[in-house]
């Protein structure tokens, strides 16, 4: 579930930019509806740059991308995986990850090998190289994490609401599944 602070009607319309809960004010929504601050996805997009560029700054110095830090999190989460798990859990396309993977394969990082039983699947495993960084790349995350200012419990719920929104963005991106309450 997820929860907003509303302090006024407008708000809580604009937030949800689907249905005019009350007739008043209709006016003055339609107006601020298009300013930049009121745009959930401009949030989202400056405040993840803010976080990449924080990450970037860290990781620079063990020639990691941030995109690379990711590849190494789902590697260290599931070891031995495939190309097509790794794009899928990245939201990725096997285009874009394809040079990521080769750099960090000609970094020593990890292996690319395809598999004896489906030429067309490729599996990927970490050297013993990237092994070694997921203790380094813990302390950047914990830098990063206190560099937010938020508290812990802040810090989760934050995390918590945005993955529960990108579910129920996808799922009423669904074809079959029309949510819109207007």
């Amino acid at each position: 579930m997820i929860y907003f602070a509303i302090k006024t009607e407008i708000e809580l319309v604009v937030l949800l930019g689907c249905k005019v809960l009350y007739n008043t004010n209709v006016e003055i929504i339609k107006k601020n509806n298009l300013l930049l601050n009121y745009q959930l996805c401009f949030a989202l997009y400056s405040a993840s740059n803010s976080v990449m560029r924080a990450y970037n700054k860290r990781l620079k110095k063990y020639n990691l991308t941030y995109t690379q830090y990711l590849v190494l999190l789902v590697l260290w989460e599931t070891s031995g995986t495939t190309l097509s798990y790794l794009s899928e859990k990245l939201k990725l396309g096997s285009g874009s990850l394809s040079p990521v993977l080769k750099r960090m394969q000609n970094n020593g990082l990890l292996l690319k090998v395809r598999s004896a039983k489906d030429e067309r699947t490729i599996n990927l495993n970490l050297t013993q190289k990237g092994n070694e960084l997921k203790e380094t790349v813990s302390k950047i995350q914990e830098d990063v994490s206190c560099q937010t200012g938020l508290s812990h419990q802040d810090y989760c719920d934050l995390r918590d609401s945005i993955n529960e929104l990108n579910k129920v963005l996808e799922l009423t991106d669904s074809p079959r599944l029309n949510l819109r309450l207007s």
